[in-house]
């Protein structure tokens, strides 16, 4: 068994700290909570790396990340909509017009992803904000890379589908 040093439990920390307060921060709208929440994550991850080797540590945090809102949302329930926390004052910067655009429409998207249901929500999340590969996220999540496939197009279409009805509005 390799053990977690010092040295490598910072770069881990240094590495992918803001992806894992940006992963609480969108799901429970509470800047306390979120660096509460990453902070658990990171614990507990030193724990775990004390006796055990960590292969794939991006996927390894986000799957810790993923079990910690789980057990948070069965406990205490659903926090607040994303459109409330928008409308709390969470506005992407604007730079030029096409920026601003794309901005919008990924606010857009983000909101409309809040509505298609947690697992089809976190894929979309993991696969497009984190950039993560199906094969991790498959680790996180728990289910077959498969199965996030066809979660992640499933998604896809729910969301092309409600923005091109919400155009024709």
């Amino acid at each position: 068994m390799e053990r977690l040093t010092n040295k490598q439990f910072d770069n881990i920390y240094e590495k992918h700290a803001d992806a894992i307060f940006r992963y609480f921060l969108l799901r429970v709208k509470d800047r306390e909570r979120a660096i509460d929440f990453t902070q658990e994550v990171f614990l507990k991850t030193w724990e775990y790396g004390q006796n055990n080797k960590i292969d794939n540590e991006q996927a390894f945090l986000f799957r810790v990340a993923h079990n910690i809102y789980v057990n948070d949302v069965r406990t205490y329930g659903r926090t607040v909509s994303l459109e409330t926390y928008l409308d709390t004052g969470f506005h992407p910067e604007s730079g030029d017009h096409k920026s601003m655009i794309i901005s919008l429409e990924a606010k857009r998207i983000l909101i409309e992803s809040e509505k298609l249901g947690d697992e089809y929500r976190d894929v979309i999340h993991f696969r497009y904000v984190e950039d993560l590969p199906v094969k991790d996220i498959a680790e996180i999540v728990g289910v077959s890379e498969n199965v996030i496939s066809v979660r992640l197009k499933r998604a896809k279409t729910m969301l092309q589908q409600k923005i091109k009805i919400d155009n024709e509005k």
